[in-house]
């Protein structure tokens, strides 16, 4: 026998079989590329960082949905206006201003960034309503009612459920 011949292993027969499952096309379905994550545990979360974990989950999944979007993108611009305003506005009222006329300005002011709230939240659902359908067999449709009302929650479970029904 010549030093030039390799020796392969002996395979183990009690050993487990071993299968690299990264292999998968996650082109054909973005929305597997996105982290489960429950909706309940997006509440906890929102509720004892007081609403600071809502405004998180707002931008991250905006960036990676956008990543995986062609035709609408999530307006992350709105999400980080609205994060700043949000900052201060509680920073104000930890101050506890009591000019009146600054409280109507306030209150004028939370109202314009409700709406660009809105706005990104909007935008939002519909880079994920494209993104979840790029690798469904049927149109999946996002609730505008249900979006308005529940926003990062409802948005949540309907990318669970997307992960769900593609990743079968």
């Amino acid at each position: 026998m010549s030093n030039n011949e390799s020796f392969e292993e002996p395979i183990n027969a009690f050993e487990a079989p071993q299968a690299n499952l990264s292999d998968a096309d996650t082109s054909v379905k973005p929305i597997l590329e996105m982290e489960r994550f429950s909706a309940w545990r997006v509440f906890f979360l929102s509720m004892i960082t007081l609403s600071i974990y809502s405004y998180y989950w707002f931008i991250t999944r905006a960036k990676q949905i956008n990543a995986h979007s062609t035709e609408s993108k999530a307006n992350l611009p709105m999400f980080y206006i609205y994060t700043v305003y949000a900052i201060i506005s509680m920073g104000i009222s930890m101050a506890q201003i009591t000019d009146p006329t600054f409280a109507i300005i306030n209150g004028l002011l939370s109202i314009i960034f409700v709406i660009l709230l809105l706005i990104g939240v909007f935008s939002l659902r519909s880079a994920i309503e494209e993104v979840i359908n790029k690798g469904s067999e049927e149109h999946v449709h996002l609730n505008k009612v249900l979006t308005f009302f529940f926003s990062f929650l409802y948005l949540q479970y309907k990318m669970n459920e997307a992960i769900d029904n593609q990743s079968n």
